[in-house]
């Protein structure tokens, strides 16, 4: 069905490869276009793929797939490998990140009041 969760799940893989490539996966205003989407056909051939993990272009590959019976779901892809890689990653560098601008500002927790206010 067209109107279930699997376009939308191949949809997401396009806006992912898209966003971490800077490209699109399928050649655009190409007679070849909807034959290469048909397909399945695109690549990580470029340069800018060696810098890019293995998890990731797995996940893009599970949500490419072109059997929609095939394609990953979105609670598998939740709990894909690759977003327990990069969300652990992001929350040490928020972290981080968060520290340093509390010593840069000397921001200090605020004292505990016993007082009610009325």
């Amino acid at each position: 069905h067209i109107d279930d969760e699997t376009i939308d799940i191949w949809s997401l893989g396009v806006t992912m490869y898209t966003i971490l490539s800077g490209e699109f996966p399928f050649p655009e205003n190409n007679s070849n276009t909807r034959k290469a989407i048909i397909n399945g056909e695109y690549d990580f051939d470029d340069i800018i793929w060696t810098n890019i993990s293995n998890s990731a272009k797995d996940l893009i590959q599970s949500m490419l797939q072109v059997d929609p019976n095939k394609r990953i779901s979105i609670q598998n892809a939740l709990q894909h490998q690759w977003f327990k890689e990069y969300y652990k990653e992001y929350n040490r560098q928020f972290y981080r990140s968060s520290l340093q601008r509390n010593r840069q500002y000397d921001v200090q927790p605020p004292e505990f009041n016993n007082t009610i206010p009325v």
